[in-house]
C-alpha cells in the first residue's frame, strides 16, 4: 500500500482503543469498518507520541489533526519565550522568574545607595561584566520590556484564537518567534 497522508491512520499516545483517521479528521474505533478494510489492504497505522506531534505532521499536508487546547498551548509558548532570555546591548540576559526578582533587588540596592556603581553582573552567556548603576536600570528595563512583549503576544494570540484567525500551534509558535525578532 502506498502511504498517503490524506488517507492514513494513527495510533496516538499508545491508545489502542481508537485511531486518528486523516481522511475523516476524527478518531475512529479500532473496529471501524473503513479502518479494517484499510488494514486488510496492507495499511499499518503509524504510532505517534502526542496529538500535538500528529497535528504538526498533518498541517504540512494541509490536514487537521486532533484538537489541541490552543489557549493552553499559547500560555506555555508565552512562558517558554518569556523565560528564555533576551539581549541587552548585544549581551544575553536571563528573563526567568528568579532573574526578574534579582533585577528588582538590584534596582532596590541602587535606590538605597548600597550597590557599588560598576559592580559586575553575570550574563546569560556566563560572562561577568561591569554594569554601571545607570546601565543596570536599562538592563532591568530591557528584561521587563521582553516580559511585557511576551504577555502582549499571548493576548494577541488569544484574541486570534477567539476570532478564528489562529487555528494551529505553528501559528502560535510563529507569533512568539516574532517577539524575539522585534526586540
Amino acid at each position: 500500500m502506498i502511504w498517503t497522508p490524506q488517507d492514513h491512520y494513527w495510533i496516538v499516545a499508545g491508545d489502542e482503543t481508537r485511531v486518528w483517521s486523516s481522511a475523516r479528521g476524527a478518531y475512529v474505533p479500532t473496529n471501524d469498518a473503513d479502518y479494517a478494510a484499510w488494514r486488510d489492504a496492507g495499511g499499518v497505522a503509524t504510532r505517534i507520541a502526542t496529538e500535538q506531534d500528529l497535528s504538526d505532521v498533518l498541517v504540512v499536508y494541509g490536514l487537521r489533526g486532533p484538537h489541541v487546547d490552543l489557549a493552553a498551548y499559547a500560555a506555555d509558548a508565552r512562558w517558554r519565550r518569556e523565560t528564555g532570555g533576551t539581549t541587552w546591548s548585544g549581551w544575553p540576559i536571563h528573563t526567568d522568574a528568579t532573574s526578574q526578582t534579582k533585577y528588582l533587588a538590584e534596582l532596590q540596592a541602587i535606590s538605597l545607595g548600597v550597590r557599588d556603581d560598576g559592580d559586575g553582573w553575570k550574563f546569560a552567556d556566563g560572562a561577568f561584566r561591569a554594569v554601571s548603576n545607570a546601565d543596570f536600570s536599562a538592563l532591568a528595563t530591557a528584561a521587563r520590556a521582553h516580559v511585557r512583549a511576551c504577555y502582549a503576544a499571548e493576548a494577541a494570540v488569544l484574541a486570534g484564537i477567539a476570532a478564528g484567525s489562529i487555528t494551529t500551534a505553528a501559528e502560535i509558535d510563529a507569533a512568539f518567534a516574532a517577539v524575539g525578532a522585534a526586540e
